[in-house]
């Protein structure tokens, strides 16, 4: 099928962005930022802002180097299915623990504590 998306077509409407993929039509958009009542279209110019927190950089959750981490999940509970632990360590996964991180999860499924040991 072809792309794009004629509305009320029986009477000549806009056409909006779509693309066909596999006879299912997807809608495109651009994205935008900026505050409220204002739109600034995304560019190399007007890049995205983006936010970049790294637990690493924080006060007191510096990890030492590491070349291997370990997951645990959440099994039931609040945070079901959330990871509940990262295990950082030095010579693969039978090395040395040079860090864990441990995650608390609240009753909306938010983290709510995180923990260095």
């Amino acid at each position: 099928m072809a792309d794009n998306t004629t509305i009320n077509s029986g009477v000549g409407g806009d056409v909006i962005a779509t693309d066909d993929i596999g006879g299912v039509k997807h809608q495109r958009v651009k994205v935008q930022h900026g505050v409220d009542g204002s739109a600034t279209d995304v560019s190399s110019a007007s890049p995205l802002p983006v936010t970049d927190i790294q637990i690493a950089n924080l006060v007191g959750f510096e990890i030492p180097a590491y070349d291997y981490i370990a997951l645990t999940y959440v099994a039931a509970g609040n945070g079901a299915g959330e990871v509940e632990t990262v295990v950082y360590k030095t010579g693969g996964s039978g090395g040395t623990t040079v860090a864990t991180l441990t995650l608390a999860y609240n009753a909306s499924d938010e983290i709510s504590a995180v923990t260095k040991t």
